[in-house]
């Protein structure tokens, strides 16, 4: 199975722009004005970074407990914070990838 644009051009609307990043629905543009995405590389494009994005922030937010609970043990705790961040990304950028291209 190959992902050629061509196939997804005959959808995509006159005069499409690609919508910008934060995000395709607002709480007004729900009613007024949605937006979708039509390219394959949009789509995997928004999907990766809402992924990162929800990644990291639970991840922060863990590491910043195991900080708190770990607190007397000073030496090592400045390392928790780097290491689930990078954990994160790693982990966003495999599943925001695979499940991006998904709905391609």
């Amino acid at each position: 199975m190959s992902l050629n644009m061509s196939q997804h051009s005959s959808i995509t609307p006159d005069g499409y722009e690609t919508p910008r990043f934060p995000g395709l629905y607002s709480f007004q543009a729900v009613f007024r004005n949605p937006q979708y995405l039509y390219h394959a590389r949009d789509i995997w494009r928004f999907t990766l970074y809402w992924t990162i994005i929800i990644y990291e922030g639970f991840h922060v937010a863990a590491s910043g407990y195991a900080v708190a609970v770990q607190w007397r043990n000073w030496k090592m705790m400045w390392m928790i914070p780097p290491l689930y961040m990078f954990v994160a990304g790693v982990e966003a950028v495999l599943a925001g990838s695979v499940v991006g291209l998904l709905y391609v």
